[in-house]
């Protein structure tokens, strides 16, 4: 082999080398096997419920209780430890105003890089219902925890003004503060 051949090869594993050492361990995908989202709601929130007299009552294994509800994770693939996925919950709620009622079941919180967002099956179709601000995730070991605020959208805040007949709520405003706490299998 010429000298030129050996520096060319040489350079050529030490950049293969400087290739394989600089990229990041792959995230592992695995799949929740227990946990609870819980949800404290704003005073902005609480004042509108009682303001107006809508009752939010839970469904299936959801509690509802002393201004926040929580509902157990049922599943869903999620990186670690990233947090990315989309994590589906058990449960729902029913708001009732008067003879007017809205049910909202499976709930889901998915979570890609900087962009998180909470949907759920609203009337046969899956809606945003908000968005997750200032969100902190952090994994130790098979347990996760994911932190932020809850920003209606816009979507939500139109089937909300539909059930009261009244133009009251408007996207962008502050739900409520999310804690997501999750164990992985």
């Amino acid at each position: 082999m010429s000298r030129v051949s050996k520096t060319a090869a040489l350079a050529l594993a030490a950049g293969l080398c400087s290739a394989i050492i600089a990229v990041p361990a792959q995230a592992k995908t695995e799949v929740i096997k227990s946990g609870t989202t819980s949800v404290l709601m704003s005073p902005v929130v609480k004042a509108l419920l009682a303001k107006t007299g809508i009752t939010v009552t839970p469904v299936g294994p959801a509690k509802v209780g002393g201004g926040s509800l929580s509902m157990p994770m049922a599943s869903g693939p999620m990186s670690v430890p990233s947090m990315n996925g989309k994590m589906k919950t058990k449960g729902g709620l029913r708001f009732s105003f008067g003879k007017r009622t809205l049910v909202i079941r499976d709930y889901m919180v998915k979570h890609f890089g900087k962009v998180a967002t909470v949907s759920a099956i609203v009337h046969g179709k899956r809606i945003t219902l908000a968005r997750i601000t200032h969100m902190k995730t952090k994994m130790s070991g098979k347990h996760g925890k994911m932190t932020g605020t809850l920003r209606i959208t816009s979507a939500w805040a139109n089937l909300i003004n539909k059930l009261l007949g009244a133009n009251v709520v408007h996207g962008g405003a502050t739900l409520g503060e999310l804690t997501m706490a999750v164990k992985m299998a």
